[in-house]
């Protein structure tokens, strides 16, 4: 599992927060978003016939 420092629009997240149940929502919903994304692309280069 990877641990990485989020930088979203130029800002830094510190670990205030990160700690509050709104930081740390927003950062899984970005983390989940991504995910849905490649696993799209994936799926669609698995899928793909000529």
């Amino acid at each position: 599992m990877e641990v990485a420092v989020i930088v979203s629009h130029g800002k830094k997240r510190g670990a205030a927060a990160m700690g509050s149940g709104r930081g740390l929502g927003r950062v899984v919903r970005e983390h989940k978003a991504r995910l849905r994304i490649i696993c799209r692309c994936v799926a669609l280069l698995v899928c793909y016939r000529d």
